[in-house]
């Protein structure tokens, strides 16, 4: 399995965050197929709400909760570069759209023409054919929002995909945004929970990451900046931040297990981030991520450390037990909720080093902690994988398998490929039994 320390990451694509009017261009001809070139009568979209008094658009209103599903109307028109409804497409047929959300997810309406594209790849995308270039009332709900956003229409081009070796409808140039749909800034739970809610959990648990990945609210812009974040942990790629808000009178070492659900986050630096245990954070701001089941704040974050609001505590570890990890119901519900969070680990055994552990452990650093005997997959619940070599240099695990663990504390990470993950600290972080 691939470590997340590797160098070589897979970069989140930009998003459209609300575009002013494009001009249409067209593609040069590809000279290896004769492909006829891409182009659009189509100069931008006007985007309304039919309701402009309709929850999440008042600029003095409340906003919307993040898990509320806001239901709006949209009338759509293709506008030409004389500011012409343009009626078909160059190919003579009705124009398609897709419609997007630039926070939160499109939810499907019954009835409406607004549907999920049969001949698109990923999951999440509806589109819309316009009759003679314009559509009234389209039935759209939204959810999963973070913070203010759009609903993003965009043309979609019939043309070869050379990539796929076929014809597909892929996205135009031509674009056009709603006004602002408001939803409440978000916290660290907030975006944990949208992150685990709008998946596909069946997906997820069962190890299918590119499918779910196609159903998640991955690769969101958020800007984490409600709450108390406290530095719980950190790596030579990023740091560990818990919010603990909700703990009382905001001191950490009163926080307790279900206070500090869904409250922590991974904040993936790319680089050794300059920051200490207890460090409390005013923001942080970057793209949510899901690498292989595990959530992180991305694509080049940025944060400002609090000032003259140091912390010297971190909250206490959540003990976690074995029944926790027995099935994927039991994970979802009592382990998931701590990812990225300090957790404990009772009574374990240092899992066999065989071969393939050896090798393992040689170039990832990792290797198995057991719930019962030597012998355990952690993929399956039956254990975890400890990162450990940085944090204690002086404990090898092929000289210890077999021993008994009194207790592990560190962050909790996972991967689809191995189970959960747990990443100690310090040297005193891993106690053997006497």
């Amino acid at each position: 399995m691939k470590h997340k320390t590797l160098l070589t990451r897979r970069l989140p694509l930009l998003l459209l965050m609300g575009m002013a009017a494009l001009a249409a261009c067209t593609q040069g001809q590809d000279p290896l197929r004769g492909v006829a070139p891409l182009t659009s009568p189509v100069q931008y979209f006007e985007v309304s709400f039919a309701d402009p008094t309709a929850a999440g658009l008042d600029p003095a209103g409340p906003r919307l909760a993040y898990n509320a599903i806001a239901h709006y109307a949209l009338n759509i028109r293709a506008v030409g570069a004389d500011g012409l409804t343009v009626p078909l497409s160059d190919t003579g047929q009705a124009i398609r759209v897709v419609v997007r959300g630039s926070t939160g997810k499109i939810i499907p309406v019954a009835g409406s023409p607004l549907q999920a594209d049969p001949d698109a790849a990923e999951k999440g995308r509806y589109v819309l054919n316009l009759t003679a270039g314009v559509a009234q009332n389209v039935a759209v709900d939204i959810q999963w929002g973070m913070g203010d956003g759009r609903l993003v229409v965009e043309e979609l081009l019939y043309t070869y995909d050379s990539y796929q070796r076929k014809m597909r409808w892929v996205r135009g140039v031509s674009v056009g945004t709603t006004s602002v749909i408001r939803f409440c800034d978000p916290t660290v739970a907030n975006m944990q929970r949208i992150m685990f809610e709008s998946y596909d959990v069946k997906d997820r648990f069962e190890q299918d990451r590119q499918k779910a990945e196609k159903d998640t609210f991955a690769q969101k812009p958020v800007v984490i900046a409600a709450g108390r974040l406290i530095v719980t942990g950190y790596a030579n790629d990023g740091f560990y931040a818990t919010d603990i808000s909700a703990c009382p009178g905001l001191v950490a070492a009163q926080c307790t297990a279900a206070e500090l659900a869904w409250a922590s986050a991974y904040v993936y630096t790319y680089s050794y981030p300059n920051v200490d245990l207890g460090t409390r954070m005013r923001y942080v701001a970057g793209q949510v991520q899901d690498f292989y089941s595990f959530t992180e704040i991305g694509s080049f974050p940025s944060w400002q450390l609090a000032e003259n609001m140091g912390e010297t505590e971190v909250p206490p570890a959540v003990v976690l037990a074995a029944g926790d990890f027995t099935d994927s119901s039991a994970m979802q519900t009592r382990v998931e909720p701590y990812e990225a969070g300090l957790v404990r680990l009772e009574n374990m055994v240092v899992g066999q080093m065989d071969a393939s552990a050896i090798t393992s452990y040689n170039t990832y650093d990792q290797w198995p902690l057991c719930f019962t005997g030597p012998s355990c997959s952690p993929k399956t619940g039956g254990g975890v994988v400890v990162i450990s070599r940085w944090s204690n240099p002086g404990f090898n695990p092929v000289d210890h398998q077999g021993a008994r663990v009194s207790s592990i504390t560190g962050n909790l990470k996972q991967h689809f490929s191995a189970g959960y993950i747990l990443v100690p600290r310090m040297e005193t972080d891993l106690v053997l039994a006497p």
